[in-house]
């Protein structure tokens, strides 16, 4: 299969399928966080992984955002297969692995979250189906798994810091900026179930609990910030060890205090915002791959700070992606996948049509003129080109056929009488094959081929 990441999993309980239908109810939850502590091991300690995702000379590669927690369905891995190379997805399962933060545990069982140090199984059934269902484009060489999320793991260690301005200048000024004036910030409340609640589209009210999103991103990763009371237990000066207590009073802080602290936790999640797309964009970059996010708010900020200027190549995959062609949406994953491996020569003529046809809409900024002319190369590619494509080779078989058909004539009339007659037949046969083959090559050299196979024809 050519994956490092699957090696591992297609000889262990986690690829089972008996294990997976029963909810992994054979294996108890330390049996189970063994598999996986394992799991991690071998990712971390492979020296080859990085290898694996680096592009080659040539290679058109996506890394998806992983902070996100983005999945791409099966339909978006189709369309991108049109002109990417390689995908890379962060490993769902690698991310499940982390089970070593104690003071996140307490904490959390104090705030009444969920413990971080069991196994959420639904999540984890889900991300192995996820992982067995795209098998093929793995086996393809097209799908690769990275561990992204481990440039994302907190600190083992809870760590606390200070700052007098309140963290304002923990970023550029204009970004900073930009930041705050995209903050939404709402009220935490307590729920009857010992959770919490988010008071959205309310107004703003002083308290201890509140979320920070940004305008825009539509991702999963909020922040939350609880305003605890902090009392010192015992101080050492030869030690500098601190020894404290926090809690969290039922009680609003003043007016003052609130905004304050509001202001400060904006800027430490601005802070943290950008770092964590740093930190993708840069790996990203490490390996040769362009970076993918579906978050409009993350689009503009990589344009706006993290890269000035868009590459040809990221502008035309998102024009590939913006394309409907419902020969990919009709197609299984095994078929597209089949006739890459099969005809990658179709494949590259194909993508070298699509970059031709897609680079001129580069500077339309028009929504609904941009609309028309993708629907256009649409239909060129979907309709006319595959159109042709299947009217040559009908024909191509149509001549074959006559050809065929006189040899088979003649050779009944001299077979009787002379062996010669009946090899310079088969010469012709040959003959006849090679014309075919000529045909068929210069007919493969049409772009629309790579739709023509993937929609199910059959050449003879």
């Amino acid at each position: 299969m050519s994956n490092i990441l699957y090696d591992f999993l297609a000889d262990s309980a986690l690829f089972h399928n008996g294990y997976i239908e029963d909810g992994y109810s054979k294996l108890t939850d330390e049996e189970l966080k063994k598999i996986l502590k394992n799991y991690r091991e071998y990712v971390l300690d492979n020296k080859d992984l990085c290898d694996e995702l680096t592009s080659k000379d040539g290679e058109l590669s996506i890394q998806m955002e992983s902070f996100n927690k983005f999945l791409p369905d099966n339909e978006l891995l189709k369309q991108m297969a049109l002109y990417m190379d390689k995908v890379i997805i962060n490993d769902p399962i690698f991310e499940m692995t982390d089970f070593s933060r104690e003071q996140s545990k307490v904490m959390n069982s104090y705030l009444g979250f969920n413990d971080i140090s069991e196994i959420n199984r639904q999540d984890l059934i889900k991300s192995i189906k996820y992982m067995k269902d795209i098998t093929p484009m793995v086996a393809g060489r097209y799908v690769k798994f990275r561990p992204m999320s481990y440039v994302h793991e907190p600190p083992k260690d809870i760590p606390i810091y200070y700052s007098q301005s309140y963290f304002n200048d923990v970023l550029p000024k204009t970004i900073m900026e930009w930041f705050q004036q995209h903050a939404k910030v709402h009220n935490l409340t307590k729920s009857t179930d010992g959770g919490w609640v988010c008071k959205y589209g309310q107004e703003l009210t002083p308290g201890r609990s509140i979320i920070i999103d940004f305008e825009g991103h539509n991702g999963k990763n909020s922040s939350i910030y609880f305003l605890f009371e902090t009392k010192i237990l015992e101080l050492n000066d030869e030690t500098r060890m601190v020894k404290f207590a926090q809690t969290l009073p039922n009680t609003p802080p003043s007016n003052q205090q609130f905004e304050a602290w509001v202001y400060q936790s904006i800027n430490k999640s601005a802070q943290n915002f950008y770092n964590s797309i740093f930190k993708e964009v840069y790996n990203a970059s490490l390996i040769g791959s362009t970076y993918l996010t579906t978050s409009p708010f993350v689009s503009k900020l990589i344009s706006r700070d993290l890269s000035k200027t868009h590459t040809f190549e990221s502008d035309v995959a998102n024009l590939v992606l913006s394309l409907d062609l419902p020969v990919i949406k009709n197609a299984s994953i095994e078929k597209i996948m089949d006739v890459r491996n099969n005809d990658g020569e179709a494949f590259k003529n194909f993508r070298v049509q699509l970059r031709k046809q897609v680079r001129e809409l580069r500077g339309i900024n028009d929504p609904n003129s941009l609309k028309y002319k993708l629907e256009n190369i649409s239909h060129e590619l979907n309709e006319v080109q595959v159109y042709e494509v299947n009217k040559k080779f009908k024909q191509v078989k149509k001549d074959l056929f006559i050809d065929l058909g006189a040899f088979i004539v003649s050779l009944s009339t001299t077979l009787p009488t002379s062996g010669l007659s009946l090899l310079g037949g088969v010469g012709s046969l040959i003959k006849g094959y090679k014309d075919y083959t000529t045909y068929a090559t210069k007919v493969k050299e049409n772009p629309g081929y790579f739709l023509w196979k993937i929609k199910g024809k059959n050449i003879y």
